[in-house]
């Protein structure tokens, strides 16, 4: 097979693969496996900047998995609220965008941040007053920053883009917003002392 026909075959079959896992049948998976994801790699790239200044010595795979865990919420529900908008508002004049773009920053964003965390305080085992100071402080922060970040990346994504990749477009988004939420979220706490028991901790 020559190098040619080799990279023929390599983009049919990549192709084949793209069309399948945006089907209509497998859509809802990819798109939830898309958001851990970006969740996971968002956190690793906040991680390794942490890593690099030395403020934290080891990688805390626990935080990973609980950041990793607000994909299986966020992601069936970014997939089913792209789906209910495109019902409820069809077309793509500039009225109907506007109307999208209100909805999904009124609507959409703070269930979206509060949803990441609460899941993330509640599997750090955090009181309750610990949450709900969490939701008004850093929640705040992250809504005021999403203003800055998504209502030019939604009018492409509610452009150009047909309903099935609309998670996955947000998902390439979300990987360097995401370094943002996890910034947000957890900032300078690792000391160097404590950094060596990291791992030792029960998930």
């Amino acid at each position: 097979m020559s190098l040619r026909s080799g990279g023929k075959f390599f983009y049919l079959k990549l192709r084949e693969t793209g069309r399948i896992l945006f089907s209509d049948k497998y859509l809802l998976y990819t798109n939830t496996v898309l958001t851990i994801g970006s969740s996971v790699l968002g956190d690793g790239l906040q991680q390794f900047s942490e890593i690099t200044k030395k403020r934290q010595l080891v990688w805390d795979t626990r935080r990973s998995i609980h950041v990793g865990a607000t994909g299986t919420f966020i992601g069936p529900f970014a997939h089913y609220w792209y789906h209910l908008l495109d019902w409820w508002l069809p077309g793509r004049t500039f009225k109907i965008i506007a109307k999208k773009l209100v909805a999904d920053q009124f609507l959409c964003s703070p269930i979206v941040i509060s949803s990441y965390l609460t899941v993330v305080t509640v599997l750090q085992n955090k009181s309750m007053e610990d949450i709900r100071k969490t939701l008004k402080e850093k929640g705040a922060k992250l809504y005021c920053m999403e203003w800055v970040i998504w209502p030019p990346a939604q009018v492409v994504n509610f452009y150009f883009l047909p309903t099935r990749y609309r998670v996955a477009f947000d998902s390439i988004i979300s990987f360097f917003f995401d370094w943002y939420f996890s910034y947000t979220l957890f900032g300078k706490q690792h000391k160097i002392e404590e950094s060596k028991h990291i791992d030792k901790e029960p998930f």
